[in-house]
């Protein structure tokens, strides 16, 4: 994997069932893997391997920020496009209510 930014979210292999992390290559927008859980140890081994990531965009579950902090201690972690909007429309209408 070349690209320096990626992505880190949870994914459903059977709806309810069993979860799974996707890892996706945010600059070619292309999923990259499939890892078999989502556990931190699982996310932290394959971050590992791949130290020229810079930047990780992840979902707030799974562990997957522990899991950055430790194989990737230089990258910066953002949120992902869906849980940035899902917080600013919470902190928006927080704000129209009080």
């Amino acid at each position: 994997m070349s690209s320096p930014s990626s992505a880190l979210t949870t994914f459903a292999f059977r709806l309810g069932q069993r979860y799974g992390t996707i890892v996706c290559d945010l600059e070619c927008r292309r999923p990259v893997t499939l890892l078999p859980d989502r556990e931190q140890a699982t996310s932290q081994a394959w971050l590992m391997g791949h130290a020229s990531i810079t930047t990780v965009a992840r979902d707030r579950g799974g562990g997957y920020g522990e899991a950055i902090a430790k194989a990737l201690p230089h990258a910066d972690q953002v949120a992902d496009r869906w849980h940035l909007m899902e917080n600013a429309s919470r902190a928006f209408l927080d704000a129209v209510r009080a």
